[in-house]
């Protein structure tokens, strides 16, 4: 498979730009990628960002501009339905647990004669030989690319640095990395944030899920297992649709 090597990087860089918008929303969507659609069922309980909607679109609009800068294509985020019609109502001071979905550019139009789980064994065996280290560097490029549109937009989040916690996990649909970070927030707040991303083949579409949850100090083993098992039936059923 070509540039295998770019699409990782690609891939890790997005994982510093996932918590740069602060609210975001599923049922489940056709998206377009390239010449090629596929069905994406959001986690169950989410509702997905509309562009139809002007506070929404705002939002898609800077994400979108996040994740072009580290060649990455930004397709859907949610959130929970209930938080959802909170926050289109008012403005959130803390950002609640999301998902999103997105694809390096460079493979738009590129399908992948593999299926899903030879995919995962190949990607599980490329993101460790990438290493840590490596991972932390392609990390903070993203980390650092957040906090400047952050600045720019004018928005009272800032992300620490994250710390890698390496593959968490694998089975026949995906491989999953996880990182740490603390936000800091308005009025110096800080909040602990976990996300878990699954590296999956989706009708020969290399796409990245992710995961991103509040833990509390003393709860980030539960929280790791709680959101691992979360994913990986997000993964299954987006796998089942298509």
């Amino acid at each position: 498979m070509k540039h295998i090597n770019k699409l990782c990087i690609k891939f890790c860089q997005t994982l510093g730009l996932v918590l740069l918008l602060v609210p975001i929303l599923c049922t489940a969507e056709i998206v377009s990628i390239g010449p090629h659609q596929i069905y994406m069922p959001m986690p169950i309980g989410d509702c997905t960002l509309q562009e139809s909607n002007p506070k929404h679109n705002k939002h898609i609009t800077l994400m979108s501009e996040a994740l072009a800068q580290v060649d990455n294509t930004f397709l859907l985020q949610s959130t929970d339905c209930e938080i959802l019609k909170n926050w289109d109502r008012m403005a959130h001071s803390l950002p609640p647990d999301t998902a999103m979905v997105s694809i390096v550019s460079d493979f738009v139009d590129e399908k992948i004669l593999l299926d899903a789980e030879e995919y995962a064994v190949f990607m599980r065996q490329e993101l460790i030989n990438i290493g840590a280290e490596e991972f932390g560097d392609i990390l903070d490029e993203g980390n650092a690319v957040a906090n400047k549109l952050a600045e720019k937009h004018s928005l009272a989040v800032r992300m620490d640095k994250p710390t890698y916690l390496g593959v968490v996990g694998h089975d026949k649909n995906a491989a999953y990395t996880g990182i740490l970070r603390q936000v800091t927030l308005k009025n110096r707040l800080k909040m602990n944030q976990l996300t878990l991303t699954a590296f999956t083949l989706v009708n020969g579409k290399m796409i990245q899920l992710n995961l991103v949850r509040k833990y509390n100090d003393g709860e980030l083993p539960k929280s790791i297992r709680q959101t691992l098992t979360e994913i990986k039936r997000w993964v299954a059923r987006v796998q089942s649709a298509n």
